[in-house]
Parts: structure tokens; C-alpha cells; sequence
């Protein structure tokens, strides 16, 4: 299929004929939402500020585009999990500037959120979680995804958005094990305190088993296949990613 952006090497303005292209289908499909990653939307830059801005310039042609639209914000997150600063994480990275930096990304997300007044905020942790229990501390892995769920959402009392937090287990996605962890992201949630409401997990997930038990004769290194016949680890980018390496990286 060709599109019209194909073959245009400036990256903002591919950004921009895609938003325009998709306003211009909701429409057509009578569609009433769209969501996005933050880098879906804007190219990532060379630094924080970079993106920032590219984000910025984006958003604002959205803005633009919903004044005459009907159509809305239904969701918008942060792409914790393309970049290979994620690769051991974001919420749950050993490194301390990882996670100041994931955190400042969502920072900016629900920022982005509230104006285009967005009805939802979503947290998926694509690259949380451990490739074992010999290398990791699965406890303080989950108590620092509570301090990073409720950093978000003070900061969204902060600015007034008012949009329910959804949190998107999903099993085994990114690595072996990684869904003993991404699949209780419920749990970090229950840890931040029930004093709120604004937290809530998808049925369709969490009606998941919590984890399942690596299969026979599976290593480290080797490819392994999804209990599920349509998902494989095996030639997937995320088998791209080292593996077994975070027991290199100094806890925090």
C-alpha cells in the first residue's frame, strides 16, 4: 500500500500528513476516538527537549484538526518500551536516569492529555519485569512501579486532569517472565493506597493467568513459542533485546 508520506524524508512533516490522514478517516468512518503513544504521534528527538517540542508542534495541529472534528481523545500514553534506554525497563529500570527519564515523558503525555482533553491516561509496561528471579529484586521492582504510578498521578492532580488512569497488563510481552510482573501491575496500583478511584485494569487482561511456567528444555537465549499458536517470540523484535543481562546492571 502506498501513502502518501512514503518516501518523504522529513520526519515532522511525514507527522504531519499522517494527523491530517487520520482526522480525515475518523471522519469518513464516523469514528468517534483515536488514542496514541506520544511517539506515534512525533518523532522522537536527539534529546528530551527535542521531542518535546516535536510533540508540541504535533498536538497543536491536532487541537487544530479536533476544533472543527467531533472526533476525540479517547487515550494517550507514553512509549516506554521502543527506545533501547528501555530495555530493562522503565518504572522497574536498575537505572536511576531511566527512570527519570520515563517519568518526565509521562510527565509531558499527561500534559498533552489534558489539553486535547483526553477521557483516559494509559500505563502499559511493555519492557517491566525479569528475565529471572536469580537477578532481580522482584519486590523493590514493584514497589519502584508503585512510587512511579503515583508520581503520574500526583502530578495529573497537580494540572487538573481528570481522565481515569487505565493500567494494560499484557502476558509475556518483551520477555520470558515479563508478565509476572506487567500482569500484577494491578497490584502496584493497590500499592499506591486505595484512596482513589482512578485506577483500573482491563477484564480482558486480568482474566489472564498472572504468569505461566517457562516451557521445557527453554534457555536463556533460546526462542521460545506463546502458549498462544498466534504469538512467538521467536524473529519478533523483542527477541532482538539482550537477554539475561540486568544482573549486570548495580539495583537501586
Amino acid at each position: 500500500m502506498l501513502r502518501p508520506w512514503d518516501g518523504i524524508g522529513d520526519e515532522m512533516e511525514v507527522a504531519r500528513m499522517r494527523m491530517r490522514g487520520l482526522f480525515e478517516l475518523t471522519e469518513k468512518l464516523s469514528m468517534p476516538f483515536f488514542c496514541f503513544h506520544d511517539r506515534d504521534i512525533a518523532p522522537e528527538g536527539a534529546s528530551l527537549r527535542e521531542s518535546n517540542r516535536n510533540l508540541d508542534e504535533i498536538v497543536k495541529l491536532a487541537k487544530q484538526l479536533m476544533a472543527s472534528s467531533p472526533t476525540r481523545l479517547l487515550w494517550a500514553t507514553s512509549n516506554l518500551f521502543h527506545h533501547p534506554r528501555y530495555m530493562h525497563g522503565a518504572a522497574t529500570s536498575p537505572e536511576p536516569k531511566v527512570f527519570a527519564y520515563a517519568a518526565a515523558q509521562v510527565k509531558k503525555t499527561l500534559e498533552v492529555a489534558k489539553e486535547l482533553g483526553g477521557e483516559n491516561f494509559v500505563f502499559w509496561g511493555g519492557r517491566e519485569g525479569y528475565e529471572t528471579l536469580l537477578n532481580t529484586d522482584f519486590k523493590r521492582e514493584l514497589d519502584n512501579m508503585a512510587r512511579f504510578l503515583r508520581l503520574a498521578l500526583d502530578y495529573a492532580k497537580e494540572i487538573g486532569f481528570t481522565g481515569q488512569f487505565l493500567i494494560e497488563p499484557k502476558l509475556k510481552n518483551g520477555g520470558l517472565h515479563r508478565g509476572a510482573l506487567t500482569s500484577t501491575r494491578s497490584r502496584a496500583a493497590a500499592a499506591i493506597g486505595a484512596r482513589t478511584s482512578r485506577w483500573r485494569t482491563s477484564p480482558a487482561w486480568t482474566a489472564w493467568p498472572v504468569a505461566t511456567p517457562p516451557q521445557p528444555g527453554c534457555s536463556p537465549t533460546a526462542p521460545w513459542t506463546s502458549p498462544w499458536p498466534s504469538a512467538t517470540r521467536a524473529g519478533s523484535q523483542a527477541s532482538t533485546w539482550p537477554r539475561g543481562t540486568r544482573s549486570t546492571w548495580r539495583r537501586w
